[in-house]
This record gives structure tokens, sequence and C-alpha cells, in this order.
């Protein structure tokens, strides 16, 4: 079973739609890390597909996942609409991860 992927968009969510295919994984299993957000350039030139990199989380990913699970969980009951998706910070410190939450409603 594969472990990790990378995949590239037009979007993030592309990217991670495609990765998570590839890993044959739902969102809840894997971490995400977004290696390049692309961008859409001026009349199509200088344009970039976002990239991004997931990692199973395996075992001991499971308190990640019942974390991102409420966190879904409230966002949902609150009628937010957005999504939410576990990344390790940029210094990649051991058992720390975190949940960004993105969406029209995550400027709250």
């Amino acid at each position: 079973m594969k472990e990790m992927t990378e995949a590239s968009g037009k979007t993030i969510e592309e990217a991670i739609e495609i990765a998570l295919m590839e890993l044959d994984a739902a969102r809840d299993e894997v971490e995400v890390e977004v290696i390049a957000q692309g961008k859409s350039g001026f009349l199509g030139f200088g344009s970039s597909h976002a990239r991004v990199r997931l990692t199973r989380l395996g075992e001991s990913g499971q308190l990640v996942r019942t974390a991102k699970s409420t966190v879904d969980r409230l966002l949902k009951l609150m009628s937010i609409s957005a999504t939410s998706t576990i990344a390790r910070p940029a210094d990649n410190s051991p058992n720390t991860y975190t949940i960004q939450i993105s969406g029209d409603d995550s400027g709250l």
C-alpha cells in the first residue's frame, strides 16, 4: 500500500482529490502538505498548478483523525462552509500537527 504521493491540479483542492485517489484514502487518513499554491497568471501566461504532498497517517494518526473529525463536526454544527486539512508545521516538529480550516467562512 502506497504511503505517500504528490499531485498537482488547477487548485489545491483538485490536487488533493487527485492524490487521495492515488492513495485510495479518505481525507481524514492523510496529512496534507502544500508544496506550491499555484497561480493563475495574466491572460494565461505565467500560470502554474498547485502541488501537494499527501502522507498516510497510519495507526499513530488516530488522535489526529479524531481531532480533525471533531473540527469537521463543529464546523457543520455551526453551519460554516469550510473544509479542514491536517498539516505538519514548517519546522516538521515530531508529533505536532495543525488543522487548517479553509473556505468562504473560515476568516471568523
